[in-house]
């Protein structure tokens, strides 16, 4: 069956709190990157096995799942960047990591929706007292997307953490073609 996916990315203004939960993911992202390099592997099993332990230790109050989706991020970077380079598309040694960018665990993403206002709730420790709080006012065209996805017409992927924008990407079943009979 095929499947439609539509993104749904919501723009804020920048949060400090956003800011320095990313800095904190760039640089497990960058120490999983320069791993799965050194070591060549590029499945995130395997980057959690060998790095889970040291990463916590650096970052005892993140929630842990902000380490497995930062080694996530650096295996998705390391992935495209060898079929880059085998397809002879970069002339680079390494991938640069540019842009802050993580998952979110779908287990910790929470989200409300009246009808009006999109709430989302991101937690940064295990149950965190003054978690991340995001609202949006969609525009229409946005509307029937979060409707559908609140009413479960919709699946959803995982959502994408930038410094001033968060991407859901939703995923519709494809309508059925008219068949006459």
């Amino acid at each position: 069956m095929a499947v439609q996916t539509r993104c749904l990315r919501l723009r804020f203004a920048k949060q400090e709190k956003i800011e320095a939960l990313l800095d904190a993911c760039l640089e497990m992202v960058q120490a999983g990157v320069d791993y799965a390099l050194e070591h060549k592997v590029t499945a995130t099993h395997s980057l959690v096995r060998a790095l889970y332990a040291s990463l916590r230790q650096k970052h005892p109050k993140l929630h842990s799942q902000w380490v497995v989706k930062s080694l996530r991020t650096a295996a998705q970077i390391v992935h495209a960047f060898n079929y880059r380079k085998r397809k002879g598309l970069t002339k680079k040694d390494k991938p640069v990591v540019k842009r802050r960018r993580v998952y979110v665990d779908k287990s910790t993403f929470h989200f409300t929706w009246d009808g009006e206002v999109l709430r989302i709730t991101i937690p940064v420790i295990p149950k965190d007292p003054d978690p991340i709080v995001l609202e949006f006012r969609p525009h229409h065209k946005y509307r029937e997307l979060v409707e559908a996805w609140w009413q479960g017409k919709a699946d959803w992927g995982e959502p994408t953490l930038t410094p001033t924008s968060i991407s859901i990407p939703l995923k519709f079943p494809a309508p059925q073609p008219y068949e006459p009979k």
